[in-house]
């Protein structure tokens, strides 16, 4: 049994309370745990644009829609919305099925208060209003401020009784989703499952995207565009040039001096943030988003964006249960639910990535560590992307061992990837076989290649290769015609390769070209 004081605060008949305790604005607060029901940390939420100021954003937990407000900013002590990741969401009541969520800093312990040492709230807070608390109490080292929540949902209410569309889920879908059609996107990005992955989130809302391999494209695309782009989504590292230079070639044109351009990379460091913003891109976000997350940062650098619907049959069940050394929870919630697509990206990395180490390997070899660095920065990118764990904690880990130059490290940290790559590969590649019979329009679609025709054309290349001689390359422009559907991928490092006379690089690649095409020469 529970008696209720005054101002919203119950207590058991012993005299004693729970109280969950956290902190905030450097503030010990605390809340009648009977008002809670859960708290979450490391939340994404989604930002809401024109919304009430109290209103940082909208939550989806588990289904459920959860309105956050800024606790701090209504009890009077923040007049900006501070980024915070862990919310307390509190029980709704019978007469109001919607959750409400308030941010904090970090939380504490659950206390048990005793009824004797509470005191009122003195007259001066300071700029804290006084009707939000129902008590304080003296601890030993500090002073716990109780919260009178009842008071605070009751003047969240007053003041979002006209904006009540911000509570239903189907206005978080939809709302302005029809100002988001016809917003032109450049996505600058040197990874293909990265830019197929970005590519279907977007066009899935209308907008419309065209896409860059890298920085030199970009910079190109966006001064010879008759129709100027709305926002470039930018990639840091890339070849030829990176995404920095890129931004600040492109602002050394006055007419884009306002252009919004977002970082996506695969580093959260300060370092790389600063970086881009000294660049003069606008925001920055990491490669492992979310839709959400992508469509925050349009809103706040293009000033039209939403909550996105993601189109195509997200409630597909043809993934396995077991997905092992797959986080596919998270990668699913980076592309909204949608499992066909997230199979359709898994086997593009299979295809794009089978001779990555060989790769990466050759250009240790050279010791030319700055394309090693960054093959191994592009693989942890699209990783992390489909939840690659494993993989992405071995590109990671050879990325930093190359870029500090631990030479000695270089062999078993190549090896860590290639194990990791291949249990991968094995998942992937029995994941395939399995689409191919229950949903083939998964499976990319190749014309079959001529063998007869292809063998010789494939003999006389490798034997210009093996007397480097620069033949090899108008030869490579024959055989990329009988193989078109083939890995583009390898198929343009074999061109680079030759490019570069480095005919020894471009032996080995010709001989896993015709391995995966099982011709024998």
């Amino acid at each position: 049994m529970e008696k209720e004081r005054g101002r919203g605060f119950s207590y058991a008949v012993d005299g004693k309370s729970k109280i969950l305790s956290f902190y905030l604005c450097e503030n010990l607060f605390g809340l009648d745990i009977t008002a809670v029901k859960e708290i979450n940390r490391n939340i994404e939420y989604t930002l809401v644009p024109d919304a009430p100021s109290h209103i940082i954003g909208l939550l989806n937990m588990r289904g459920q829609i959860v309105t956050l407000f800024n606790l701090a900013r209504l009890m009077g002590y923040e007049q900006e919305n501070k980024r915070r990741s862990t919310c307390i969401i509190l029980k709704n009541k019978a007469d109001n099925p919607d959750y409400v969520g308030f941010l904090i800093d970090r939380p504490g312990s659950v206390i048990d208060v005793d009824e004797d040492i509470c005191e009122s709230p003195p007259a001066n807070m300071g700029s804290l209003e006084n009707k939000f608390l129902s008590e304080v109490v003296k601890l030993k080292d500090e002073l716990l401020l109780i919260i009178n929540w009842k008071a605070i949902i009751e003047v969240l209410g007053k003041k979002t009784e006209r904006q009540s569309h911000y509570y239903r889920k189907e206005d978080l879908v939809v709302r302005r989703i029809q100002e988001l059609k016809g917003m032109r996107i450049l996505v600058v990005e040197d990874s293909r499952i990265n830019q197929k992955m970005i590519r279907e989130i977007l066009e899935g809302s209308g907008i419309v995207v065209e896409t860059a391999d890298n920085g030199l494209e970009a910079v190109r695309k966006v001064n010879e565009t008759a129709i100027p782009y709305d926002a470039v989504l930018m990639d840091v590292q890339m070849p030829e040039m990176d995404g920095c230079e890129a931004t600040r070639v492109i602002r050394g044109n006055a007419d884009y001096a306002n252009l919004p351009i977002i970082a996506m990379t695969a580093d959260d460091m300060d370092e790389t943030r600063e970086a881009c913003l000294a660049a003069g891109m606008n925001s920055y976000i990491t490669k492992q988003f979310n839709i959400n997350q992508l469509f925050d940062v349009l809103t706040r650098g293009s000033k039209a964006g939403t909550m996105i619907k993601t189109e195509g049959n997200t409630a597909w069940r043809g993934l396995p249960e077991r997905l092992p050394g797959l986080d596919a929870e998270s990668a699913l919630k980076r592309l909204g639910g949608n499992k066909r697509l997230y199979i359709k990206l898994l086997l593009d990395f299979m295809r794009e990535n089978k001779m990555v180490c060989s790769e990466i390997r050759h250009h240790l070899e050279k010791t030319d560590l700055n394309q090693a660095r960054q093959l191994a920065h592009r693989l942890k990118g699209v990783a992390g992307n489909i939840g690659a764990k494993k993989v992405f904690e071995a590109a990671k880990n050879l990325e930093i061992s190359v870029k500090q130059e631990r030479k000695e490290q270089f062999a078993s940290l190549l090896n860590i990837l290639e194990n990791s790559l291949a249990s991968l590969f094995e998942f992937i590649a029995g994941l395939e076989a399995n689409q191919r019979q229950q949903l083939p329009d998964l499976v990319e679609k190749t014309a079959p290649f001529d063998h007869a025709d292809l063998a010789p054309l494939l003999a006389n290349l490798f034997e210009l290769l093996k007397n480097n001689n620069m033949g090899a390359s108008r030869q490579l422009a024959l055989v990329r015609q009988h193989l078109k559907g083939f890995d583009r991928n390898i198929m343009d490092s074999l061109e680079d390769a030759i490019n570069k006379l480095d005919f020894r690089h471009a032996l080995s690649l010709l001989e896993s070209i015709v391995q995966a095409l099982k011709i024998t020469l």
